[in-house]
């Protein structure tokens, strides 16, 4: 009878410690940083916004003005519930490139608090601008058209 309880005992505290790991699991997690990518069209540039489900401080990018792929440090800044682990991700966004936006896809490469980038790939070298005014959750890039002549009618893809 004393060994039947002591079975019993030692089986309800394996199941306990293996929903406690499962919780565990769950809670650390990956998080989807980038939130999503919208982009505001003007007549001489277009705006791309990449919203980000966390708070981040942009620090800096590079290269300065133009090329086909932009690397933009951010620093995510501690805010309730979130772990330094659930940030030490990568995550890609595709989109559909365009002659005014030739954007291919995003790129969040997380290496914790410290030190983590977003990295826009561009079908072909474009001039840029990165403002630091899209706030805490959203760092804008803008995009200079192409100079194109007024014969030129060619419009591009829409985005998705």
């Amino acid at each position: 009878m004393k060994q039947r309880f002591h079975s019993q005992t030692g089986l309800a505290r394996l199941l306990c410690f293996l929903c406690g790991m499962q919780l565990a699991a769950a809670s650390h997690a990956a998080i989807d940083i980038i939130d999503g990518i919208d982009i505001t069209r003007g007549d001489e540039q277009s705006t791309i916004h990449i919203n980000l489900s966390i708070p981040a401080s942009y620090k800096s990018h590079v290269p300065e003005r133009s090329c086909d792929l932009l690397r933009i440090f951010v620093e995510p800044l501690p805010s309730l519930g979130s772990e330094e682990n659930a940030l030490l991700d990568l995550q890609t966004i595709q989109w559909s490139p365009n002659n005014e936006v030739p954007l291919q896809d995003v790129t969040y490469e997380g290496e914790g608090f410290a030190n983590s980038s977003i990295t826009l790939r561009f079908q072909k070298d474009v001039e840029f601008e990165v403002p630091n005014t899209g706030g805490i959750r959203r760092i804008d890039v803008v995009i200079k058209h192409p100079r194109t002549s007024k014969g030129d009618l060619s419009g591009g893809e829409t985005e998705p």
